[in-house]
Formats: C-alpha cells, structure tokens, sequence
C-alpha cells in the first residue's frame, strides 16, 4: 500500500469555502495516525494560517477504495438534503447533520472529472472533543455580550454560586500529600527533588481557594462545567474507522460561572495521553482556542481581547490555583483498585499520569522549582 501523501491539495480552496473567508495557508503538516489495508487511513492535520497565525487541528480520512465515495457522498449530498428538508419543515431543534462529526470537506479527488477515488480522496473533520468544549465556553459569552439581561435571566440562575466558600479539605490534602510522599519514594530523582516545591504550591492554591477575589475582568469568564473529563462525556465511534464521531457531555450538576482556562486544563492533564503533554500540548491549547475563535466570530463578537497573546497570559495565571483541584481529581478518575481501608491503590498507570502534570507544571513556570 503506498504512503499517504505529505500534503492535502488545494487545501486553501476547502478551508475558504467552508468558512466562506479567504484562506491563506503558510504551513500544513500531516502525521499519519493509522494505516490499515481495509479501512481509510487516519491523518491528523495541523494547519497554520494567515487569518490566525496559529495552528488549527484537523483529522483526517485518506482511501482509495470505491466505498470512500460513498461516505464522500455522504457528507456532501445526503446530510445537506436532509439538514434542508428539516429546515423546511420547522426542524431545527436538532439537525440531522449533528449526529455525524463536523466535516470541512471531502471529496474523491482533487482531479477534475475524476469519479473513482484517487490518492487525494480525503475528507476532513474538526477535532472533536476540544471543538466541542470551545464551543460549550464561547457561546455564553457571546450571549453575554450580546443579550446580558437575557444571560443573567435564563443562564445565571443555573449556575452554582460562585461565592461559595469551599469546604474543609484537610482530609482531601493528606490524600494529595500521600500520593507524592509515595511518587517521591518511586526512586525517580527529577520529580523527588521537587515534591517540596509542589506541596507548596498546593498550599498556595488552597489559599486562595478559600480567599478568593471578586472578578473584576470577565473576558474569559463562561459556563464552566467544573469537572470535565472523558468520564463525564459520551463519545460515539465510527465501526468501520474506530473514529469518534460525536461527543456527549454529561454530570451538568456542578456547572459555575468561572474561568474557561478550568475545564480546559482539567481536562488535559486528567483525560489526554499523558505522552502527548512534552510535544503536543501547546497545539492542544491551539486546537482548543482556534475553534473558540471560531464560534465568537461566527456571532459577530470583537475579537480584540481574545488573542492568541491574551489567552495564554490569562491561562498562565489561572494554571498554579488549579493544581489541587486536578491532583484532588486524578485517584477518583484514574484508580480502579482499593485497599481494604477503602483507600486507592496506586499503580504505575496512576504514577505516570501524576508524574506527568507535576513535569507540566514544571516546564511551563506553573511552579516555583
């Protein structure tokens, strides 16, 4: 079977028209994530652009078997036609093309007059869980711009009251204090020497937890689901491409008006292969901010504070009083055993994960070595 190709063709002319704005593409590099003889070939595509100046991910699917052509079709024949008779019909309530993945285009070839797929047959699809999250963050705070009576009227309401002092966590810390006595006692000397400075900024974090400042800039305040992680989302998969092609989220009990850097980051350090946070976490937080990008500006709001600059300043500053809350989190979400006392057991997929957000927080200057 012969390599995918290291580009996309005419990538400008797909992404213009999907957006229905003039694309200039500086930069496009494709990874192949998967190859099989009998099922299309998974890409991941990371493209940098003019407009944004920063790197928007896409996955892909290349084949070159005659039943491409048919999901091809698909997306840009049958889901059209059905998203429009609902429309015409006053169904708008769920459209037909939400029960599939978000495709930016797709066709059997770049090649005019070409009806067989070729070996630039491809269909692109937005990333799924992150695109899903940006939008769940960006639209509130478009509605907050723009209608803020109605915001605080039907939306205000539903959330928890940000106010709130936090309860007593002393048994909560000697559980995160445990676990890194016993990570530091792994005999892994880069993160033992640090255990100290980790406690600390644990400490500072709870402090200011219980003395939290009012907000005085709302920028990047939105509906924050407080706890989001793949336990909390539903996702559908592709049987043929073992793709994921719609996402769920769920446990809508603990939704807060807060910063949208808190579900982020909750996310990422407690549901993302912890092997993709040395090379690949800061085009995560691209992917991420690109389709929150996206959907301010599908609403027509001023993209003057939401740069690229701005967001990572605010997400800086909001990571260090995160950090107990995610430490607090991993054993609920990442241990299946219990000792007789009830406790977590902490086995080496646990150490990693742990070992990985403390070598995070480190890196980016989160915490003080």
């Amino acid at each position: 079977m012969a390599a995918p190709p290291s580009t996309v063709l005419n990538l400008k002319d797909i992404l213009s028209k999907h957006y229905q704005l003039p694309i200039k593409v500086l930069q496009q590099y494709l990874y192949v994530a998967r190859i099989h003889c009998s099922k299309p070939t998974l890409c991941e595509l990371r493209v940098l652009t003019e407009k944004r100046k920063s790197v928007v991910v896409y996955e892909i699917e290349e084949h070159q078997g005659s039943r491409f052509k048919t999901e091809v079709d698909f997306y840009n024949t049958t889901i059209p036609a059905m998203t429009e008779f609902q429309r015409m019909k006053g169904i708008i309530a769920r459209p037909y093309s939400d029960l599939f993945p978000k495709c930016i285009g797709a066709r059997i070839s770049a090649r005019q007059s070409m009806d067989t797929p070729d070996d630039t047959a491809i269909i692109i699809f937005e990333h799924l869980v992150l695109a899903n999250l940006a939008e769940m963050h960006a639209t509130p705070i478009a509605m907050r711009i723009q209608c803020l009576d109605k915001f605080k009227e039907k939306v205000i309401p539903c959330l928890m009251n940000n106010n709130k002092q936090p309860k007593n966590c002393a048994r909560c810390f000697d559980h995160v204090d445990k676990m890194l006595d016993e990570l530091g006692c792994s005999g892994d000397h880069e993160v033992q020497i640090r255990i100290p400075s980790v406690k600390n900024a644990i400490r500072i974090a709870e402090y200011n937890a219980f003395f939290k400042e009012p907000f005085t800039d709302e920028t990047w305040l939105t509906l924050s689901h407080s706890k989001f992680s793949l336990f909390n989302l539903v996702l559908k998969y592709n049987c043929h491409t073992g793709r994921p092609i719609d996402c769920r989220i769920l446990d809508l009990q603990s939704l807060d008006y807060d910063y949208c850097f808190n579900d982020l980051l909750f996310f990422l350090l407690t549901s993302a292969k912890p092997s993709l946070f040395n090379s690949d976490f800061d085009y995560l937080l691209e992917c991420y901010f690109n389709s929150f990008i996206r959907v301010l500006t599908e609403h027509g709001i001023n993209l003057d504070p939401y740069t690229w600059e701005t967001f990572n300043a605010e997400l800086n500053r909001q990571a260090p009083k995160m950090i107990f809350t995610i430490m607090q989190a991993l054993p609920a979400l990442m241990c299946k055993d219990f000792g007789e006392d009830g406790e977590p057991i902490f086995r080496n997929n646990f150490i990693t994960r742990l070992r990985s957000v403390i070598m995070v927080y480190l890196v980016r200057g989160w915490i003080n070595d």
